[in-house]
């Protein structure tokens, strides 16, 4: 009898001992941020959808306006914006308006003070479905204080990832602490790669990226599910006495071709019988010009300056 119990005690020391070497890898590499509560040493992108939200939600006085958007809109530095009000960048990969109305939700049932919003929209709302986020390390939304958290203790280890950590230092654009915006005003900006664009203009606008449009294959159709949230949003602020502004970020003009020829166009009509909005697609000077964008997808801080003045400022 006592071999049998040896036995299975020697059996289960090894998922054990397992399952304490991935809590370890997680909690030690923490690939997304999510636990270490100094983010200047995070090297690869965090999940910023859950760091912000917990940040607002446990700081609810901090701030009282608020930028809402996809990575786009990291690029508006909510500092240069004039007046009084304190304006935090929420700003998070692949934002969708159906995450901002769940936000925006917590944050009034958590008594955050808010008095005004702004969202940007592009074609990433339009087409873009949320039902992968939530399963996605890098965009999971926060739900309390304990959910999303405790999943990422028991993450799969990727070698791949922790690869691309360990290498990250090493890559030429790589600028530490620059996630540390997120506990200032949430937006962020790579100047070292804006500094090599600045001298390498002609590089850098002849590059082929340009020549397509930025459509990955998660771009499908979600106008009609994107109008209601937005609606929502809307009766939410208006039932709170909270300002909210739209505007349509500046898309590249390869991939707004590609937008417009999905049904983009169509859907600005219907999301003009909901609210009025600011379109920066008419300032064509700068969505065809290359030295504007990093890539097909995402405009530089020139161009998040040009909409401070012209929609914030004004």
């Amino acid at each position: 009898m006592k071999t049998f119990y040896k036995k299975i005690l020697i059996f289960s020391i090894f998922p054990i001992i397992f399952a304490l070497c991935i809590l370890g890898y997680n909690v030690f590499v923490d690939p997304f941020g999510v636990f270490r509560g100094d983010i200047s040493t995070q090297v690869n992108e965090p999940n910023q959808h859950y760091l912000k939200v917990k940040y607002i939600v446990n700081n609810p006085n901090k701030y009282n306006a608020f930028l809402f958007g996809s990575s786009r809109v990291a690029k508006i530095d909510v500092s240069k914006i004039k007046g009084t009000d304190k304006w935090y960048n929420m700003t998070y990969s692949e934002g969708l308006p159906a995450e901002h109305l769940d936000n925006l939700e917590l944050f009034i049932k958590k008594n955050v003070n808010i008095k005004k919003i702004v969202v940007g929209l592009d074609e990433i709302s339009a087409f873009t479905k949320r039902k992968n986020h939530d399963y996605e390390s890098i965009r999971k939304p926060y739900v309390n204080k304990y959910d999303p958290l405790l999943s990422y203790l028991f993450l799969k280890p990727s070698y791949n990832l922790f690869e691309e950590i360990v290498n990250m230092k090493e890559r030429q654009f790589y600028e530490e602490g620059m996630y540390a915006t997120i506990y200032k005003t949430g937006s962020f900006f790579p100047n070292k790669k804006d500094a090599y664009i600045d001298n390498n203009k002609e590089v850098h606008r002849n590059d082929p990226v340009f020549k397509k449009p930025y459509w990955p294959s998660v771009r499908t159709d979600n106008r009609k599910k994107c109008l209601d949230d937005l609606k929502k949003i809307k009766e939410i602020c208006e039932n709170n006495n909270i300002e909210v502004r739209f505007f349509i970020n500046p898309i590249f003009k390869t991939t707004y071709e590609k937008a417009v020829s999905k049904g983009f166009l169509e859907f600005l009509e219907e999301l003009s019988l909901i609210t009025d909005f600011y379109n920066f697609n008419k300032h064509t000077e700068i969505t065809s010009n290359p030295i504007n964008y990093y890539e097909a997808g995402h405009y530089r801080p020139l161009v998040g300056d040009f909409m401070v003045e012209q929609f914030f400022n004004k």
